[in-house]
């Protein structure tokens, strides 16, 4: 059996048409979705993009332990695992944090890696005397405009976009690996994450004659700092990724079809996370709660001896891991926090679990059952401490490496960790940001200061999809239901017992 798994950052739920909205033009997604397991509770399990990829490369749940970080070196990733059992591997991508500082380790297993080079923040076009264009003004636009501006300026022709780049070079290595039944293909497609810049023609679809400012790459923030035109424009041009990622996915699924291989491959699509335009008067993710439209996310699998159905079963990211081992006959590791899905695809399960957890590092966890919702704040700032085996700098979303900052932890790293301090979260983010905290607390970090927790929160979403309305105060005795689960899994997956101290458990 072959796998493909094309993993797309910040494809929203609701603008993929078999979950029912059909907002955007996508014939070919829906075909492919015709054919599908539609999974309809599907959930991040890390947040943001590279927990979330740690949680997929491992089968472990990473918000617990670390934060956005490189893969440690004494876990088996899953390219290194199909290795062990001589499955070939390859993979593909234009998503540049998997090779920059911050993360940069994620294709060392893989036989075969195609990087496509110039998306977002990538350090690929230095030239000074490119012409930067600014679409809009620059407090609206993220401040790194300029380096996407030059990484981009070349971009003319709708083949020499990231996503068609991509899709080729995929169809490329399956074109050249036809006759294998071992291959694993991971797709790594950046977008439809911002910067949404598709081309003009697919833009016109969606808000033809708009002749405002274009908030390509938006700044993250309260989204009254733009106009309603701005935020249908914005809306256009990320729908105009997804058109654009369908028509090059339609030519891949055409390709596998001339090539016979539709018969052996199961494929995989799914996404990270999603993405605000103004809902809860937000543009970004990093919102102070990560609504259904960000941790709801969508999970497609095609299995060519299974028929599709759609599927309520509870599934999150780190399944993934499990489900393609399973599906190219490698055993699974015991002891994972990922469970396979195929136990659904085939039938020969319908146990599905009560209930699943998310959370981001440092910040609020949550616990889901579908129906509803339940946020679990920081009760208090500390302890906190950050896990590792192999690196030692502090990454957060910089991507940076700070070398007297790596050379301080060195020094205070005790028993496989070191003590962190964090503003726990903060009244305009979900990315907890560190603090002078740290400073403080050396060899041991207890509750540092005065904090003041955020409100614990609880969205029916049976009734409340839009997660509106806080009804915690109106159904207490689903707050002790949903606390009671947060504790035990907590305990199942053995987190640190610093948790369990500063959710208040």
């Amino acid at each position: 059996m072959n796998v493909i798994c094309l993993l797309t950052d910040t494809l929203r739920r609701d603008y993929v048409n078999a979950y029912g909205m059909e907002r955007v033009d996508t014939p070919n997604l829906d075909r492919f979705s015709r054919q599908c397991h539609v999974f309809e509770n599907s959930y991040m399990s890390s947040y943001p993009c590279m927990p979330a990829r740690q949680d997929l490369w491992t089968g472990n749940f990473n918000f617990l332990w670390r934060g956005w970080s490189p893969l440690e070196y004494t876990e088996i990733d899953l390219a290194a695992r199909l290795r062990r059992h001589q499955k070939q591997t390859f993979l593909v991508t234009d998503h540049y944090h998997l090779w920059q500082a911050g993360a940069g380790n994620y294709h060392f297993s893989f036989h075969g890696v195609e990087f496509i080079r110039g998306q977002e923040n990538d350090n690929c076009i230095t030239d000074p005397e490119t012409e930067v264009r600014w679409p809009a003004s620059k407090d609206k636009l993220n401040p790194n405009w300029e380096k996407y501006a030059r990484n981009t300026q070349v971009m003319e022709e709708e083949e020499a976009y990231f996503t068609p780049k991509v899709f080729r070079a995929a169809i490329d290595c399956l074109t050249k690996n036809k006759k294998r039944d071992d291959m694993f293909l991971m797709i790594d497609l950046f977008d439809p994450h911002e910067p949404f810049d598709p081309p003009q023609s697919y833009i016109d679809r969606y808000d033809p004659g708009y002749e405002g400012e274009s908030v390509i790459w938006p700044r993250y923030g309260a989204a009254d700092k733009y106009s309603e035109q701005e935020l249908k424009h914005m809306r256009a041009l990320y729908s105009g990724e997804i058109s654009l990622m369908d028509k090059w996915f339609g030519n891949m699924l055409d390709r596998l079809e001339q090539l016979g291989m539709m018969d052996n491959t199961m494929i995989v699509l799914t996404s990270d996370h999603g993405f605000l335009f103004g809902e809860h008067n937000w543009v970004g993710k990093h919102s102070q709660t990560l609504y259904n439209h960000i941790c709801h996310t969508p999970l497609l699998v095609y299995h060519p001896q299974y028929t599709g159905k759609r599927q309520e079963s509870l599934v999150q990211m780190a399944d993934l891991y499990p489900t393609i081992l399973e599906a190219m006959d490698v055993p699974v590791p015991e002891g994972i926090h990922g469970k396979s899905v195929l136990p659904f695809i085939s039938g020969s399960s319908a146990q599905s679990d009560e209930y699943r957890c998310f959370g981001v590092y440092g910040g609020s966890v949550y616990v889901t059952d579908g129906e509803w919702t339940y946020v679990r704040r920081p009760q208090q700032r500390g302890p906190l401490y950050w896990y590792t085996d192999s690196h030692f700098s502090s990454w957060g979303f910089g991507q940076k490496v700070e070398h007297e900052q790596s050379q301080e932890r060195v020094s205070y790293f005790r028993e496989g960790r070191f003590p962190y301090g964090i503003d726990a979260e903060h009244s305009n983010a979900a990315n907890p940001r560190v603090t002078q905290a740290e400073l403080q607390a050396r060899t041991e970090v207890t509750d540092i200061g005065d904090y003041v927790p955020l409100d614990d929160e609880l969205f029916h979403n049976a009734v409340d999809y839009e997660q509106e309305h806080n009804v915690i105060d109106r159904y207490p005795e689903i707050k002790t239901l949903m606390l009671s689960r947060l504790k035990q899994f907590l305990i199942n997956v053995k987190a640190p017992e610093e948790q369990l101290v500063r959710l208040g458990l």
